[in-house]
């Protein structure tokens, strides 16, 4: 089995050499379901929301070095994450050029069938070199199931709450509101006994 890649926690830390980037959506889990995503304004879980503010900045920071990357969100079309993504993310970061991000996975309906799908997508493109963006507590298990099926493809994995956190204080702020939610509380016990059993 590879190493694992380095999980970073600031846009600084992704390797200038990654052309692509690898956006997981955290739709369903503890305390978060298909009525609640549906009565959300945006269709995004928090975590989800997080995750495209993380793209953004990623986007962004590759924009002042002059850089183009290709963004491909992936998940499940049921669970409304790529579209909704995709609208999240061209009103949020208008700058982005949206053909970086407009052709997005919607068959992955797990972790592992995006890791499975993904690769694939985006080698048949060119793409030698990506990050893997996704909320924290998320990045562990994504980083194992990504090594398996795309050790060579995956440069490092993002933490997309530390990507929101360094952008401003009231990012900070926010991150540290969602990150001591009994929510996100419960999901991070629930990784870690996993874990361990």
């Amino acid at each position: 089995m590879p190493n694992p890649v380095e999980i970073v926690h600031s846009v600084l830390d992704i390797p200038q050499e990654v052309t692509a980037i690898i956006a997981l959506g955290k739709q369903y889990g503890v305390d978060s379901i298909h009525k609640d995503i549906l009565a959300s304004p945006d269709h995004l879980s928090e975590d989800s929301r997080i995750t495209v503010m993380g793209v953004g900045f990623t986007c962004m920071n590759a924009m002042e070095r002059g850089q183009e990357l290709r963004v491909l969100f992936t998940g499940n079309k049921k669970a409304l994450f790529p579209g909704s993504a995709v609208e999240f993310m061209s009103k949020q970061f208008p700058k982005v050029p949206e053909n970086w991000y407009d052709n997005p996975d919607e068959g992955s309906v797990t972790t592992m069938d995006s890791a499975l799908r993904v690769p694939a997508i985006l080698l048949s493109e060119g793409h030698s070199s990506a990050v893997l963006e996704t909320v924290s507590f998320h990045a562990k298990r994504s980083r194992r199931q990504f090594t398996t099926t795309a050790s060579k493809l995956i440069k490092c994995v993002a933490a997309t709450d530390s990507l929101v956190a360094e952008q401003s204080e009231v990012g900070e702020k926010f991150i540290e509101t969602w990150s001591n939610s009994s929510r996100v509380k419960k999901r991070t016990n629930k990784r870690k006994n996993s874990f361990c059993s």
